[in-house]
């Protein structure tokens, strides 16, 4: 079972309260992650923009396409102390060990660099975005988790997800099987 966020709700400043589908929840201050250097994160500096978070296939999310990995964003909170309810074991066996995602993105120098989401650092610099994306693609399987890729205005081009992915996991119906 992939860990979702399921109610957010805006507290003022950088504020949200955030409901996880294992019953887990709390108050979260997302001050230090948007004070970090990054193209996707210049407009979440502005609190009004900050507020127009949305829920989208279970990850908080912004109007240019930036998103926070459900799974990262419940370490965190359960690291810092921040949850109020722990999950039962029976819920959280099933949890993909190192699931954040690796995203693609240009950067204000116009060259394209590799991010998890909660790092000051990206994890590589490239020229090209097809280098960005093979290096990312590479460290996304190894790591059994999701590969981001934005177009250079920011908004996400393709969400690919390695490992146990839910939907590639179900059986295929017969016209899927002939094709």
């Amino acid at each position: 079972m992939l860990t979702k966020v399921t109610q957010l709700e805006r507290l003022g400043g950088f504020r949200l309260r955030v409901r996880f589908s294992d019953g887990s929840e709390g108050v979260h201050d997302f001050k230090a992650m948007v004070a970090e250097p990054g193209s996707m994160l210049e407009p979440l500096r502005e609190e009004t923009y900050f507020s127009r978070v949305f829920l989208e296939f279970g990850a908080p999310t912004w109007p240019n396409g930036f998103d926070i990995a459900p799974e990262w964003l419940r370490r965190e909170m359960a690291t810092a102390g921040e949850l109020t309810s722990a999950p039962s074991p029976v819920q959280t066996r099933h949890t993909r060990p190192d699931s954040s995602s690796y995203h693609v993105v240009l950067s204000k120098e116009g060259r394209w660099v590799v991010k998890r989401p909660g790092t000051t650092r990206p994890s590589g610099v490239f020229e090209s975005q097809s280098e960005a994306i093979s290096r990312a693609r590479d460290w996304a399987k190894s790591k059994s988790s999701e590969l981001v890729v934005h177009g250079k205005d920011g908004r996400i081009r393709d969400r690919i997800a390695y490992g146990s992915d839910p939907v590639a996991s179900k059986p295929k119906t017969r016209s899927q099987r002939r094709a």
